[in-house]
């Protein structure tokens, strides 16, 4: 049969819930069948016209979601490439635990428990103005993940590591500078590495700290010779970074505001506004 230009062929169904106007050209829907994992769809139509899904992740920024994915149990929803553009978050407490059958008890070799993911092949992304504490892993940048930026965070506490590199496959181009790492965990790391395409392509202007006064812990998985502080600067790394206490305001109450005269300000770290992070008073969803 010859179809017309005019006849559309579609899979679609009507979404019947009541439509509101949430803030000028936004409208919101409550669907049932979608939260309740009955319904996963890819494009949404109003009017005729192709609309653009949106989610709230902060403040009034609207970002468009490229993919859902149920792998393992698990929603991921990643952002199309550039469309994240705003951080200043405060990122604490997040551990995951493991049930260890043998033993009878939960154990803290669960995953991720990570406080910042940069995942597979993320790119183009400046994670900066972060304050990240009290986590089973601060930050993990994974399998492809390339020529992104991490600049100006604050991380502390981190139960197995501050940082860690892990890719199957090449990592071009991931830079470092400018952040905060504290620790009074003197078994910490502050980075891991597992292969040598791992590798930041630079790292440097940072803060290293342990309250004990010990040296920063560097880690690998025996892929790589690179296994102390001194192996990391022999690659060429923190020519201009300082092992040196930040002078945080009060540490003990989690206030990591910077003092004057810290040594993280004659580097170029600027101080992090947390003045808007929390809850906003807002309702979303039903």
């Amino acid at each position: 049969m010859k179809k017309s230009l005019s006849e559309i062929y579609s899979g679609g169904k009507e979404i019947k819930g009541q439509w509101e106007q949430y803030k000028g050209n936004i409208l919101v829907c409550d669907i049932p069948e979608a939260k309740d994992g009955k319904w996963k769809f890819r494009q949404l139509f109003l009017n005729g016209n192709r609309m653009t899904r949106s989610r709230i992740p902060d403040l009034d920024e609207y970002y468009r979601i490229a993919k859902t994915d149920r792998r393992m149990g698990r929603n991921e929803l990643p952002f199309i490439e550039g469309d994240v553009k705003k951080w200043n978050n405060l990122i604490y407490n997040v551990y995951s635990y493991m049930y260890d059958e043998m033993k009878g008890l939960y154990n803290d070799q669960g995953v991720p428990g990570w406080g910042i993911y940069l995942g597979c092949e993320t790119r183009y992304s400046k994670v900066e103005n972060n304050v990240v504490y009290n986590i089973n892993e601060g930050m993990h940048i994974l399998h492809g993940a390339r020529h992104n930026l991490i600049e100006n965070n604050v991380f502390v506490n981190c139960l197995k590591r501050q940082i860690r590199y892990e890719s199957s496959t090449p990592m071009p181009g991931n830079r470092f500078f400018r952040n905060i790492l504290y620790n009074t965990k003197p078994y910490s790391e502050i980075f891991n590495c597992g292969r040598e395409h791992d590798h930041p392509v630079e790292s440097d202007y940072n803060v290293f700290y342990y309250t004990g006064g010990k040296n920063p812990i560097i880690g690998d998985s025996a892929r790589v010779d690179l296994n102390s502080y001194g192996a990391w600067l022999d690659r060429g790394y923190e020519t201009n970074s300082l092992v040196a206490d930040p002078l945080f305001a009060d540490p003990a109450n989690h206030d990591y505001s910077l003092l004057p005269g810290s040594p993280a300000l004659k580097l170029g770290f600027k101080p992090i506004d947390l003045s808007t992070v929390g809850l906003d008073g807002r309702k979303v969803g039903p």
